[in-house]
């Protein structure tokens, strides 16, 4: 077994943003698919979600968690500003997308467009529409900070941009995503320079079971 493991599933967004940091910190890592009720898997996450770590000895859960720790722990480039303005821009992204942009993103679009097919369902219209204008908002919030710089808190990528380029990849999967990030140069324009990263590329679901 890899010293580092990370517990999760391919498919997650905060399962990819955990390996993207890894990746950007050049630490190489072995990913368990796990079984969310499995005893042993909640011996290591007690509440059931992914991602967990297991880095050695040590093991955590979430992903905020995970990727501060991974970025403190192991040489490579910084991926938390160490200025005092542009860390707080970093949190304020992060804890947007925990609170406002996976939710409407990918709870209530995403899913709705990617996954119920695979489940075997008809997607919940009423939800997508439901979704739309919160993501009109959060889109137009995106390309205003993007206009003033490359990504979230700066000139480099931060683990608030590792939290939003999963969500926005399938996002643009969805015929209501294409069109709103065409609309918005910005942050397609980012987008792009994020999905070329190599954190990106090596890290990049397997889509073709969407």
């Amino acid at each position: 077994m890899a010293d580092m493991v990370v517990y999760g599933n391919p498919l997650s967004t905060y399962t990819r943003t955990v390996r993207m940091a890894l990746v950007e910190k050049g630490v190489d890592h072995e990913l368990e698919p796990v079984d969310f009720n499995a005893p042993e898997y909640r011996s290591i996450h007690p509440f059931g979600k992914i991602p967990a770590m297991r880095h050695g000895d040590f093991l955590l859960y979430e992903t905020l968690a995970i990727t501060k720790y991974v970025d403190q722990a192991f040489d490579g480039p910084l991926l938390q500003p160490e200025s005092p303005r542009p860390r707080a821009l970093m949190n304020q992204w992060i804890s947007a997308t925990l609170d406002y942009l996976y939710d409407a993103m990918v709870r209530k679009l995403v899913f709705e467009r990617l996954v119920a097919r695979v489940k075997g369902r008809a997607p919940d219209e009423a939800l997508v529409r439901s979704a739309l204008p919160d993501i009109d908002l959060q889109v137009r919030v995106l390309a205003e900070t993007l206009e003033r710089s490359p990504y979230l808190a700066g000139d480099a990528p931060t683990l608030a941009d590792l939290f939003v380029q999963p969500l926005l990849f399938y996002v643009n999967f969805t015929p209501e995503g294409r069109e709103r990030l065409a609309a918005v140069p910005p942050v397609g324009d980012w987008l792009d320079r994020m999905n070329a990263r190599d954190s990106a590329e090596r890290t990049m679901p397997p889509i073709d079971k969407l």
